[in-house]
């Protein structure tokens, strides 16, 4: 075991390696002054307090995200449905804050578990579709997903929209409801703390109790775990609710600590950037800290290059997607399949 975990790693390592020289190589093609370009990508996050704070709070959402993947992964199950969670249920989150608006941290608090009930029980439905008839839970969640899109943006410029502002916004919630800001005027706020702890929470669940336990065997034999008296269609379809709730945690989060409202598609990419997260961290719920980091850092270091050189945002999806294609590689990455369970 300790074998392949260690050559899981290395070859985890050999793609973010892979990736950065990759990401370098396009500096020289796409800018013309590549050398500022990539110090800009490399260092400028780190060049102060506020950049620091702003790629921390840009992993946060992964770092949620991440964890609902790996939960679904370990059951053997897919998610692919982190998109629209994500953002319907930051538009629960808000719109339950404004109806909650003058209760303070317990209004944030409960519109944050309705919040996360919303991305749970849209996730919930697909393992419910696949324990009744077999339905493959990867394409229900994605075209649910699309669909909650659609419902959003149609919500947030239609009958939820601000009249107050030119944005394609809601209202914003109330200042008492909002998480307390860490290195302003960075973005970053509490969230940051709440998501690491909630990461040790999902670590301890699922290999220091029973419900993980089981939930780990319905993924590693699911006619194993039934002969052994563990009732998998239950399991399927709380593993892809827990899923779906740590979406709708980070859509919540984005909402209560950084943006106070919910904006057209403000929270697209993230599902897939948490998918790629969940990937490197290779069944592992604290490495889904590091590998959030890591792809912050690309989607910071790029949006500092294009303020400073002559690139566009582009280059950090470019590399996200690099990472992507290469994480699934079986030749680099031996053994990844069993280390999911």
């Amino acid at each position: 075991m300790k074998y392949r975990r260690k050559e899981t790693v290395v070859g985890t390592l050999k793609i973010l390696g892979i990736a950065l020289l990759l990401l370098t190589l396009l500096s020289f093609i796409l800018s013309r002054q590549p050398w500022k370009t990539i110090a800009a990508m490399s260092l400028g996050p780190f060049s102060n307090l506020y950049n620091f704070g702003n790629l921390l709070n840009a992993a946060v959402p992964m770092v949620l995200g991440g964890l609902g993947i790996l939960i679904a992964l370990k059951a053997s199950l897919i998610n692919l449905g982190g998109e629209g969670q994500i953002y319907l249920s930051a538009l629960v989150t808000t719109q339950v804050g404004l109806c909650l608006h003058g209760w303070g941290p317990l209004g944030a608090v409960i519109a944050l578990l309705a919040g996360g009930l919303c991305g749970g029980l849209m996730a919930a439905l697909s393992g419910l579709l696949k324990a009744i008839w077999k339905t493959n839970e990867l394409i229900t969640s994605y075209l649910i997903s699309s669909c909650m899109i659609n419902l959003g943006n149609y919500l947030v410029t239609g009958p939820l929209h601000d009249p107050q502002t030119n944005l394609l916004s809601t209202r914003q919630i109330a200042a008492s409801m909002q998480l307390h800001q860490i290195l302003p005027p960075s973005g970053l706020s509490t969230a940051l703390i709440y998501a690491v702890c909630l990461t040790f929470i999902v670590n301890a669940y699922l290999f220091k109790t029973k419900g993980g336990y089981e939930l780990r065997m319905v993924g590693i034999n699911e006619d194993f775990a039934r002969y052994g008296g563990i009732g998998s269609h239950g399991r399927i379809v709380w593993a892809l609710f827990l899923s779906g709730f740590f979406h709708g945690l980070a859509g919540g989060m984005l909402v209560l600590g950084t943006y106070h409202a919910t904006l057209r598609e403000f929270s697209s990419g993230i599902g897939w950037s948490s998918f790629s997260v969940a990937l490197i961290a290779s069944g592992n719920p604290i490495a889904v800290l590091p590998a959030s980091f890591f792809f912050a850092w690309i989607q910071s270091g790029a949006t500092i290059a294009m303020q400073q050189s002559d690139v566009t945002s582009d280059l950090a999806q470019i590399a996200q997607g690099l990472v992507f294609l290469l994480i699934s590689s079986t030749v680099l990455l031996k053994g990844r399949k069993n280390t999911w369970n």
